[in-house]
């Protein structure tokens, strides 16, 4: 339901393209009126106007739309805006992965989605786990997603996983809102966040908050690595970590301009 702070014909329009985000299949008007609760004469408007802009593609054969290839476009100037500083600190984040034998990726936290942008690997590790950036991590069951869970929605909005669904992904995934809660108090209590192959069964991962220089939640760093390989040194592996992200937040401050002096490469 729109608030009163939408324009009714604009949210109308993100409804329609949101609902693409829940199915990777082309859609007929049918199906679109019907999940955005439009009659299919206001849909079809709505459609239309998307497909002239290009946002949708309409197959005539098929009578259905998908997403249209202006999103390719609009996603490589959303990536370039999103890593645009991260050669700043690229070298300290494989110098991490180097060092402790672990995958090291940087995620960006945006309208409540956890998605990696940047990830090294060790060259001397005896394997690597593969990480896609920009794919959209669940927040119950991934390390930074419970730290945007417990360190920023929550506080905003305490009453968030009352709808929130939490699908089980493995048979470590927590899926009681009891037992989440208790766990994203540690994490609050800690700034540190864990998933022990809860989203993939043979990956564990630890997360640490990257704050803004005006102390907004904007990323995260984690260490990825396989499950029944334990991390030598742990809290020592922590430690870097959050060292790494207060460096990640001063090559921030320097990037927007708010200081003159650039962070250290190494």
């Amino acid at each position: 339901m729109p608030s009163s702070t939408t324009i009714q014909s604009v949210q109308r329009a993100i409804d329609i393209m949101n609902c693409f985000r829940v199915s990777a299949k082309p859609l007929s008007l049918a199906e679109l009126a019907e999940r955005c609760h439009l009659n299919v004469s206001t849909c079809r408007g709505i459609a239309g106007t998307l497909v002239a802009n290009g946002l949708l593609i309409y197959n005539r054969h098929r009578k259905d739309y998908h997403p249209g290839l202006y999103f390719m476009e609009m996603g490589e100037l959303v990536a370039e805006h999103l890593t645009g500083y991260t050669y700043l600190f690229e070298k300290k984040i494989a110098n991490l992965a180097e060092r402790h034998d672990v995958t090291v990726t940087l995620q960006v936290l945006r309208q409540k989605s956890v998605r990696c942008i940047l990830h090294e690997h060790p060259h001397t590790g005896r394997f690597f786990i593969s990480v896609e950036n920009f794919r959209r991590h669940p927040l119950h069951a991934t390390a930074s997603g419970k730290l945007l869970l417990s360190l920023s929605v929550l506080k905003e909005d305490p009453d968030f996983l009352k709808d929130m669904k939490l699908e089980r992904y493995t048979e470590n995934t927590i899926c009681s809102t009891r037992d989440l809660l208790l766990d994203l108090a540690k994490v609050k209590k800690d700034h540190v966040a864990f998933s022990k192959g809860e989203f993939l069964p043979s990956v564990d991962t630890v997360a640490v908050p990257v704050f803004s220089p005006g102390g907004h939640l904007d990323y995260t760093v984690a260490a990825v690595n396989l499950a029944g390989h334990p991390i030598r040194d742990e809290n020592h592996l922590i430690e870097h970590m959050k060292k790494l992200a207060v460096s990640i937040t001063e090559g921030m401050a320097y990037y927007n301009g708010q200081a003159d002096k650039r962070p250290m490469a190494e």
